[in-house]
């Protein structure tokens, strides 16, 4: 399937202004849904198994892993799934992005547990509270998931319009067949 992207003349030659313009007719979804209810519930419970299990990994062999491409994919087998059986409406690929920018704010909240957290205790020789790492996660995980969305487009490819790898593979992955739908718009 081909992604819809502008040439590297374009890229080039049009103004900041144009290229705005080339996106909201060929790539913006104004009508579809994207942050509902559901994405966001969603998000949070995928973002609370992942970041167990990165926090689980991270503490028995001191990686951290990533979640993203795994919330996506897991949301989208979940719906598919339940859309299938006839217990829900299928996901549209801008909801399952939504999901999968929560769920990435929520799994990555383990980090500073295992890096940052963790260094200052060693050095200090404290252990800081479990109620105050709650609210030090609450606290940064919010501002992840505020911050996640404003930062989406500038983030995404869409400056310099070249999608990283990982928003080819979701694309790939997202996109029923016939359906075109640029990287760009994730």
């Amino acid at each position: 399937m081909a992604l819809q992207q502008l040439t590297d003349d374009q890229i080039r030659t049009w103004t900041r202004a144009q290229k705005d313009e080339w996106w909201f007719r060929n790539v913006f979804r104004g009508d579809m849904p994207q942050l509902t209810v559901r994405s966001a519930i969603t998000g949070f419970l995928l973002g609370g198994v992942l970041a167990a299990t990165a926090l689980y990994i991270a503490a028995k062999t001191g990686i951290t892993i990533g979640v993203g491409l795994t919330s996506v994919i897991l949301a989208f087998a979940m719906y598919r799934l339940m859309a299938q059986v006839g217990i829900a409406k299928d996901f549209t690929i801008l909801e399952n992005n939504c999901t999968q920018s929560i769920a990435t704010a929520s799994g990555y909240m383990v980090t500073p547990m295992m890096s940052g957290l963790a260094a200052y205790m060693m050095v200090t020789g404290t252990i800081v509270p479990w109620w105050q790492l709650m609210i030090f996660n609450v606290v940064i995980s919010s501002i992840g998931v505020l911050v996640a969305f404003p930062m989406k487009r500038r983030f995404n490819g869409k400056a310099s319009n070249t999608p990283s790898t990982e928003h080819t593979v979701i694309h790939t992955t997202m996109c029923q067949p016939g359906m075109i739908v640029p990287v760009t718009s994730m």
